[in-house]
This record gives C-alpha cells, structure tokens and sequence, in this order.
C-alpha cells in the first residue's frame, strides 16, 4: 500500500513544480514588462510561488481524479498495468497545461489578462491568431509548449514512472478508494470551507501582473469555461434588487432638456467614419500621448473639434465596432458579436442612415472572421461592402490583409462616383499586430513597442495624405469626418492595466460642415466610442430613440459619466472619481474615490452593468 502514497505524493509534487516551472517561464519571458511595472524582483516575484500553492493544490486534485480511478482498479490485479496509462494521460495533460501557458504567453502582452473564456472564441479561427501574432513569437512559443512537454514527460517518465503498483488486499483497498473521492474533494475545494476556493485566494498585490502569475492557468481556464459557458442563464452581476438598478439607470440616462448644441452647417452632411485600430490616447499629444508620434492628426486638432475624455468601452474591436455603430457598451467576459442571433436585434446608425436617404458603405481590408465582425457589418446593412477580397492588383499587403494606403485610396475613388448625401466608414488595419506595414520605420527612439509606434506613424501619415487628396474633391465642403478608435492597447507609456489613462482615446469632428465656432476647440465631458450614434443623430436631426445606452455629448443637460467593460466587472469613471471592481475578486481592482460621494458612485457603476447585463440576456 505504500507504494500507492509514494506515487501519490510524488504526482502532486511533480505538478507542483511543474506550475512553479510555469511561472519561471512567465517571468523571463515578460521581464521587461515587469520592470516596466516597478516589480522588485526578490521582494515581489517570488512571493507568486508562496501565494500560489492553494489554488495550485486545488488544481492537483481535479488531475488526480483519472490517476486515482486507474489506481483504484489496479488494486485488484496482480499484473501492474496502470503505469503506463498513467504516463499517457499525464503526457496528454502536459501537452494541454503547456498549452495552455503558450496561450497566456501570446496574449499577455496586449491583453493583460489571462486565457478565458471569451479568448477561446478567437481559437475557433486559429489563422488570425497565427497572422496576428509576429511571426518570431509563434514560433518561440510553439518550441516552448512542444520543448516543456517534452522535457517534463521525460522528468515524469524518469522520476513517477512506477511499474511496482499491483494488488493490494482487499480491507487496505477498500477504504483508500472509499476515503479518495472525500480527500479530493476537499483538495478541490481548497479545503473544509463552505465557500469553494476562488481565484481571489492568492491574490496579494495591487500590481495586478503578479496576481495573474500567482493564479493557475489550468485552474483558471477550466473555471473561466464552466463559468461563460452558462453565462447567459443567469445575470453573474447583480448587486442590488434590480427594480433599484434600474430606477439609478433610467437617472443616468435621464435628459432634463433635450437641447443639443448645435455644431453643424448643415441638416444632412456626408459623415465619414475613420475607425483607428488601436490608437491609445498616448499616441495623441494633446491628450498626455508623445510628441512626435501622430502630426498629422495633431494639424487635423487645430481646425477640428476634439473630445478630451473619450474612453475605449472594451478591449477588443468588435466591442469597439458594435459601440460606433450600434451605441451599445461593451460586456464582461462576452461580446455582442459572439452572439450573432443578438447582435443582429441592435439598432444601428447604418440603419438609421440608410432609412433617411443616405448611400452607405464600409470598408476593411482585413480579415472579417476576426472577432466575428464580418457578421456585425452586415447587420448594419452596408449598401456597398468592400473586403479584403475586392482588392486586387498591386496594392501593399501583410499577414492580416491590405495596408491602409490602399484601403483609403479606393475609398476617395469611390466616393467621387457616389451621390449626397452619403456615410462611408473605413476600419483601418496598418497599426494591428503583427505590424508589419510598408513604411521604412521612420522613428528610432529605443524605447518599447516600436513596432506600433511606427506603425501607428505610417496610419498617420496616410491620413495626412488622404486628407491631401479629400480636399480637392466636389464633395469635401459638405462633409463630416468622424476619427475615433475602436480600442487602445498597451504602449511605450507605463500605465495600470486597468486604470483610466491606459484605454484613454481620441475622438474628433473634422471638416467643412464643422461651424467655425467648433473648430480648434475641446470638450471635455466624459464619453465612449458608445456614445457616438446618439451625438451624431442629434445633429442630423434624426430619431435617436431606440439608442438607450448612447448619450448626446454635445447636449450640456446629460449626465456625465462613462462605463467600460472590465474582464470581471464594470469601471464607472465621473468627474468626482473612478473605479474599476472585479466581481471574480468581489474587491475593487483600482479605486479613486472620494469618501463622500464613495457609495453613491459605486451603486452607479455596479447597477450600470446589472441592468446592461440582464438585457442582453433577455435580448
């Protein structure tokens, strides 16, 4: 019998030090970020090991379960057959966890979260995770996964490898395999306790880097499955009764004077949509970005009408996308893409566009599977849809598709063929990993993510020659142009990952129809991509009612504030303080509030996302 706690001993500690490997791993590879973060090496990263190992125990215990089941009937026969099946399911395990790691490692560095369930909705097109990844770091991660698995097999094979598990009596027998499932369990559960261990456990640090090397990553990911897969069955979160939620939301969305100010010099203008992939607010100067990085935008500024505190409601782009078009805010843990019966059931101001006698059209010439948005686009119901397949001949391509040069350029050709009014919206591509634009890197700063600052420089400067040509075209004096991201994304500036600053972007009005009254000038009232439709509505003079979750930011009488979507939560932003609150922790993730208005501003966000949440369930 003491062979079978031998082997049981040694296999929780063989997983042990292979999640500590891991974690070694992760360390080495994002070295830079954590020094870029402030992480003191000997006092803040070794802890991860120590704060680990409950959660790390737990997930023990859930690999255990086959290994315990094959011991258990190995127990009634004299030929010892178990090991090597033993060996092929660890193998298999190893392959999977390595995997897993693999994962984190390549999205760690723009997402700054860990594998989840909504990461896995982009594994079901595993070609735009291999293009959008720089070619180099495919393959070092490939040789990792396929090396650690390879090396901790061998260790297995070496070390647990135990042909001397056979047949044992009966009366010894009986009780292990009787006691076994109590003891995992108990494992599982992180113990006697009457609450389940959470992911919460190790957290110890408020610099969230270290909480995600603390926590499992088999753990997480299996927990963040079951957990999203049955997301849409019951609201995860509600914090008060929710005829209270929605009485503080129908407060929020409350207008005491529907008297929007009026910025335009005409009733029914061209709008175009420039979409900016991924352009933070530290590539804009005048919002705290770096000099230097967008001039051309920067001279835009100057005759235009800036909004200083526009935020990135999601992380992704088709958060971004369904908020432009559709006015509606971002989720945790899901898309509105993901959900295409949903998505289709918004309102769109492509819709309303289409239904006031405007030519409608979009343009991208990336890959449309990417986050489902293919779907979304054609919800809005384009008149005319140019793809990365419309585009043949000599223009500049990379992994993901065509470069923004081109995509602009075919968009001002078409245009001096379409009649007025029209709405045209072109998502550039250029400033999207893998980077990989045309443009002979024109800044040499030596300071992290080059390869987007320049990229982001090469988007830039194609606007500056768009705008060149946009000019000199019959249509130009008639025109509204809208340039707004669709997210930010980490950038050579430090910034927390979950604070305001780091999804900070621009957003500004542009063009001969902008009254001269408007133009060089900011406002500064709290917003979203989200809150666009509305505010453009309102100036056509166009029914803006079926948008509920948009606000008009030119109107003075509504409330200022922003939601955004956190992986676990809301963040709720006002002039007074912002927060962002995990619901996985049930504590806040950052937190800036004053005393006074503390509660007041919590129950706000929280009851935001309640009522958000519940709708798109009921949807």
């Amino acid at each position: 019998m003491k062979h079978y706690f031998k082997f049981f001993l040694k296999y929780l500690l063989f997983w042990m030090a292979v999640f500590a490997y891991s974690r070694v791993v992760f360390y080495i590879f994002y070295l830079a970020e954590l020094r870029l973060q402030g992480v003191n090496l000997w006092r803040e990263i070794f802890p991860t090991l120590f704060h680990a190992w409950k959660l790390d125990i737990s997930a023990v215990c859930y690999l255990l379960v086959v290994p315990f089941l094959l011991c258990a009937a190995q127990m009634f026969f004299k030929k010892s057959w178990s090991a090597y099946a033993i060996l092929g399911y660890s193998a298999l395990l190893l392959l999977v966890y390595f995997g897993i790691v693999g994962g984190e490692l390549g999205i760690y560095g723009e997402w700054q979260s860990k594998l989840s369930y909504k990461a896995l909705f982009y594994l079901r097109r595993p070609d735009e995770i291999i293009n959008s990844a720089p070619t180099g770091q495919f393959i070092v991660l490939t040789l990792l996964v396929v090396g650690s698995a390879a090396l901790w097999t061998f260790i297995f094979r070496r070390w647990l490898l135990d042909k001397t598990l056979s047949k044992v009596k009966w009366y010894y027998a009986v009780p292990c395999i009787l006691m076994g499932p109590f003891l995992l369990l108990a494992g599982m559960r992180g113990g006697a306790r009457p609450i389940p261990i959470h992911q919460s456990i190790v957290y110890f640090s408020q610099k969230q880097i270290l909480n995600d090397i603390a926590v499992n990553p088999a753990w997480n990911i299996c927990h963040s499955v079951l957990h999203g897969a049955g997301i849409l069955e019951k609201n995860s979160f509600v914090i008060m009764p929710q005829g209270e939620a929605k009485a503080i939301v129908a407060a929020l969305h409350h207008v005491e004077q529907d008297t929007s100010v009026r910025a335009l010099t005409v009733d029914k203008p061209n709008i175009v949509i420039l979409i900016l992939e991924s352009w933070s607010g530290d590539m804009i100067e005048s919002i705290g970005g770096t000099p230097g990085i967008t001039p051309n935008f920067k001279r835009l500024e100057q005759d235009g009408l800036m909004f200083g505190q526009v935020y990135s409601g999601g992380k992704r782009s088709q958060q971004g996308l369904v908020g432009i078009f559709a006015g509606y805010p971002a989720l945790p843990q899901i898309t509105a893409c993901d959900f295409p019966e949903k998505a289709k059931r918004l309102p769109t101001i492509t819709q309303k566009l289409n239904e006031n006698g405007y030519h409608t059209s979009f343009y991208f010439g990336g890959q449309r599977e990417y986050g489902n948005i293919g779907a979304f686009i054609m919800f809005n119901n384009f008149a005319r849809d140019v793809k990365e397949a419309d585009f043949t001949g000599n223009v500049h391509r990379g992994k993901l598709g065509v470069h923004d040069e081109d995509v602009l350029a075919q968009q001002l050709e078409d245009l001096r063929k379409e009649p007025q009014p029209f709405f045209s919206a072109i998502f550039t591509l250029s400033s999207h990993s893998p980077f990989d634009q045309p443009l002979q890197n024109a800044l040499d700063w030596s300071l992290p993510q080059m390869p987007f600052l320049n990229s982001v420089y090469y988007t830039d400067k194609c606007l500056g020659e768009y705008f060149a040509q946009a000019r000199k075209e019959a249509w130009y004096g008639n025109t509204l142009f809208v340039l707004v991201a669709d997210h930010g994304r980490v950038s050579h500036i430090p910034r927390d990952f979950y604070s305001f600053e780091h999804i900070h972007i621009p957003m500004l009005l542009y063009g001969e129809a902008l009254k001269p009254e408007f133009r060089g000038q900011r406002i500064n009232r709290l917003a979203t991509q989200a809150d666009l439709p509305k505010t453009l509505l309102k100036q056509l003079k166009i029914d803006a009612t079926p948008f509920t979750w948009s606000k008009d930011i030119l109107n003075p009488y509504t409330e200022n504030f922003v939601y955004v979507e956190e992986q676990a939560g809301p963040g709720y932003k006002r002039p007074e303080g912002s927060f962002v609150y995990s619901f996985d922790s049930n504590s806040f993730i950052n937190k800036d509030l004053p005393a006074s208005d503390s509660a007041r501003i919590f129950r706000e966000g929280t009851a935001y996302l309640q009522v958000l949440f519940q709708e798109f369930i009921e949807l």
